[in-house]
C-alpha cells in the first residue's frame, strides 16, 4: 500500500495525502478525515525503509561492544 493509493481511494492528489501524513501543511477537516477514513480501512503505516531511503538517513543507532576478554 502506498500514498498513491490513498489518493486515488480518497479523491485526493498524493500532495494532500502527504500534507495529512506529515502534518506540514493545513488540511480541511473534510478532506483530512476523508483521508484518514481509507488510511484505517487499508490499515496503512508508514514504511521506514522507504522514508530513510527518501530522507537518506535512516534514524537509528548503532552500538560497538568490543568481545569480552
Amino acid at each position: 500500500m502506498n500514498i498513491g493509493e490513498i489518493a486515488r481511494r480518497a479523491g485526493v492528489s498524493r500532495s494532500t495525502v502527504f500534507c495529512v501524513l506529515s502534518r506540514k501543511r493545513t488540511v480541511s477537516e473534510g478532506t483530512r478525515q476523508r483521508i484518514q477514513a481509507v488510511i484505517d480501512e487499508l490499515d496503512y503505516r508508514p514504511n521506514a525503509s522507504a522514508r530513510a531511503l527518501k530522507e537518506g538517513r535512516s534514524r537509528t543507532l548503532g552500538l560497538a561492544i568490543p568481545p569480552p576478554g
